[in-house]
Order: C-alpha cells, then structure tokens, then sequence
C-alpha cells in the first residue's frame, strides 16, 4: 500500500543541513516516503539521506528540475515539499492530518507559515 505522503527534499551539496529537517519528520503515526532530489552533491548530503532511509535520485541541477523529479517519483496522493535547510515544527503531523482527511481540500494545497530561526536582516533576504 502506498504511504499517505510524499515529502520532497531538493538538494545540493546540504550536508550541513539535511539531517536536522530529516530528524524533524519523526514521530507522528502519517505513513509517509522522503525523496531527496539531489542536484549532484559532493559533499555526503546522498549518504546522509539515505541514513535517513530517504529515496535519493539524481536530478537535474535546479530547484524547480528537483522538485518536478521528486514528484514524479512520489507514490502517495499527497506532496509536501520541504527544503533541505528547513525543519516542521512539532506536532505538524496533526496539522496535516487534518488538511488531508478533509475532503473538501482534496483538490487544494496547503503551507507551512516560515519561522526564521535567525533575525538577522541577512536572513530575511
């Protein structure tokens, strides 16, 4: 049976980075698969993911060739693309779960509000 989300991850050389928004996707009781589209990392960023059990393909260099990949290898109904620097806060498992057993929002999409964890005008940019 299919997992109820896929979640999409483009990456490029985000070894720093990619494991703490992996961590941040346990727990929650949502079935769901991490694909990693990966733009041709040098760095370890395939050998973190797939620590992670996350799927990783190669795709072309590009945020939106990335993304479009990853969602071409998806197999649930529903897409959550996630970048490799952010990481879900807690308890968007039950946020989610909501959204998608609406069936008023089957043909909807849904976000994330964007908390920076730097308030540096830098940041911001």
């Amino acid at each position: 049976m299919p997992p109820t989300l896929s979640i999409i991850i483009p990456t490029l050389n985000a070894a720093t980075d990619l494991g703490r928004a992996l961590d941040s996707l346990s727990g929650g009781g949502i079935d769901f698969e991490v694909i990693v589209a990966d733009g041709g990392s040098t760095d370890g960023t395939q050998r973190i993911a797939r620590a992670f059990d996350a799927k990783v393909i190669a795709a072309p260099r590009g945020r939106g060739s990335q993304l479009a990949a990853g969602a071409a290898a998806a197999t649930a109904p529903w897409l959550l693309f996630l970048h490799a620097d952010s990481a879900l806060q807690r308890g968007w498992q039950i946020i989610l779960r909501g959204f998608t057993g609406n069936r008023d929002n089957h043909f909807r999409a849904g976000y994330f509000q964007l908390i920076l964890d730097d308030p540096s005008p830098q940041a911001r940019r």
